[in-house]
């Protein structure tokens, strides 16, 4: 990364966005953790942040985040007690700011919270609306475990009913899945969108 930005003159984090943009992926090797960086994360994990972190190992704070997460390594008490972290985990917050910058203690209780916690208590704890958690659960690699990957019969039955005409993004909303997950299900289901849709200004283009 220092070469690159030499090269290119341009900060990191302007590389990592359009390399991220363009779907560049770094080299197995450069991917690679050594047992040796492994047991260094385990050690500086809990009480570090981020920003040292990424100083240290040279690597997106996104890739610290998912080897955290795989290794099962958190946070501890007193980093989300420091002022480092910003505010502590368990703290809900009592109002929606969409636009806020995500502290690195935001993005902690995400990746521990993410798999497990329904979406309405996300956004009571988080303070964000139910698009900004998703987008950067899905930039940060974080997957719902298998029973929230589950559809019930009223929810295929919700989905038969509005995928003709709704707007995808009103359908995220009502069900609380990432559009991905919505597309599949309706393949799945031979759904297909209205004629009526495709004319509309809100079809913006072919599904």
């Amino acid at each position: 990364m220092p070469e690159l930005i030499k090269l290119l003159g341009r900060p990191k984090a302007s590389i990592y966005r359009k390399a991220r943009k363009l779907g560049l992926k770094r080299n197995p090797a450069y991917a690679f953790w050594s047992t040796a960086e492994e047991a260094l994360l385990a050690e500086n994990y809990p009480d570090m942040p981020m920003q040292q972190l990424v100083k240290l190992f040279r690597r997106p704070d996104t890739a610290i985040y998912r080897k955290a997460r795989e290794n099962g390594l958190l946070r501890s008490p007193s980093f989300f007690a420091s002022e480092h972290s910003g505010r502590f985990i368990v703290k809900p917050s009592t109002k929606i700011q969409p636009d806020r910058f995500w502290k690195e203690s935001d993005i902690s209780q995400l990746a521990l919270l993410y798999p497990d916690t329904p979406m309405p208590e996300l956004i009571r704890l988080l303070g964000r609306p139910k698009e900004a958690i998703y987008q950067k659960a899905r930039k940060l690699g974080l997957k719902r475990n298998p029973p929230f990957l589950v559809w019930t019969a009223s929810e295929e039955a919700k989905l038969a009913e509005h995928y003709p005409e709704t707007p995808m993004q009103q359908l995220v909303v009502v069900f609380g899945r990432p559009n991905t997950a919505i597309y599949k299900k309706a393949r799945a289901h031979g759904l297909q969108r209205s004629p009526s849709f495709f004319a509309s200004e809100h079809s913006g283009r072919f599904s």
